[in-house]
């Protein structure tokens, strides 16, 4: 089961993900993409959008242990890039000069500030 930023917008995310446990079938993979709140331009100014639209922000933390809760098992949880999905052509250039200066800031100090989390996990049920 795959959710690309569905999960921030929903009123009861952990009761959505544990219903989710219970359909995924055995050895079944969740795979979810959030926006991450760690990533640094998100931190220094607001997005009015994000605001009104999300009604949840998580950190590579907080995703994980939401998930846990909620009857999966975590098999990996970190930091990446949503991709280039915009109509133009300077958002892109943008994008792109930023997602490099990341990748920099990650081989230098091991820090990764992508905009995004991606998270892979089984159901506690079916990983055992």
């Amino acid at each position: 089961i795959t959710m690309w930023h569905v999960l921030e917008h929903l009123r009861e995310p952990r009761a959505a993900l544990q219903r989710i446990a219970k359909l995924l079938a055995p050895g079944g993979l969740l795979v979810l993409e959030v926006p991450n709140l760690n990533f640094l331009p998100r931190k220094s100014y607001c997005y009015p959008m994000s605001r009104t639209l999300h009604l949840y922000h998580y950190s590579p933390v907080t995703l994980a242990a939401l998930v846990e809760s909620a009857g999966f098992r975590v098999l990996s949880c970190r930091p990446g890039h949503t991709g280039y999905l915009y109509p133009s052509r300077a958002k892109v250039l943008a994008k792109k000069s930023l997602y490099a200066l990341t990748r920099v800031a990650h081989r230098l100090f091991g820090v990764n500030f992508g905009d995004s989390i991606r998270l892979y996990a089984r159901s506690k049920e079916s990983a055992a």
